[in-house]
């Protein structure tokens, strides 16, 4: 940092003189009595302030956009995904994903929930019951017997009311919404 005379001043003489005139005044004595390299030691004391304003501002957007969700009529309420294997096959497992909503005064209402995950390798699903895939994705390498979804990365969603009985699951089949748990406790639970 060169040596610069009277740093502070420049800093304080615009924000604590009793009067403007006074204050430009002393600014540009000051300025006239420094060398070319204080001023641009000030420069980029001013550019690192107005990086380090402007980078302040940002995170306090992201903070208030982060706590929009927040209820505080139900600081604790959460939404649980629970993905149980009932069973193992030659190529492959059976599972049940259940969705339980904790919220004790906000569901999910229309369009609903959807829910989506990436798989670690090459897995398909073979069939669903209580839900389908958004898009079935390339399934042109299976000959024969057609997975339901190929995609690495498949979106389910709700089933509507009415399907026939053989495509619904316990649980299933409300067209994604589901009610908090707080108002109706048998209706906070979807599954496929």
């Amino acid at each position: 940092i060169p040596d610069c005379k009277y740093p502070k001043l420049v800093l304080l003489g615009i924000s604590e003189m009793g009067s403007k005139t006074q204050a430009n005044s002393i600014q540009k004595h000051l300025h006239s009595e420094r060398s070319p390299q204080c001023q641009s030691y000030n420069l980029r004391a001013g550019a690192a302030d107005l990086k380090f304003i402007l980078s302040s501002i940002v995170a306090a957007l992201m903070l208030l956009h982060c706590a929009e969700a927040y209820d505080p009529l139900d600081p604790n309420g959460n939404i649980t995904l629970k993905w149980d294997v009932m069973s193992w096959t030659p190529d492959g497992y059976v599972a049940v994903v259940t969705m339980n909503n904790f919220q004790m005064y906000r569901g999910i209402m229309t369009p609903g929930w959807t829910l989506g995950w990436s798989w670690a390798k090459k897995e398909v699903i073979w069939s669903m019951v209580g839900a389908q895939t958004t898009e079935q994705g390339d399934c042109s390498k299976f000959k024969g017997n057609i997975p339901h979804c190929c995609k690495k990365t498949p979106t389910v969603v709700d089933l509507l009311p009415g399907v026939p009985y053989n495509q619904q699951f316990s649980n299933c089949c409300k067209g994604g919404v589901v009610a908090s748990w707080g108002q109706d406790p048998a209706g906070s639970v979807s599954a496929f």
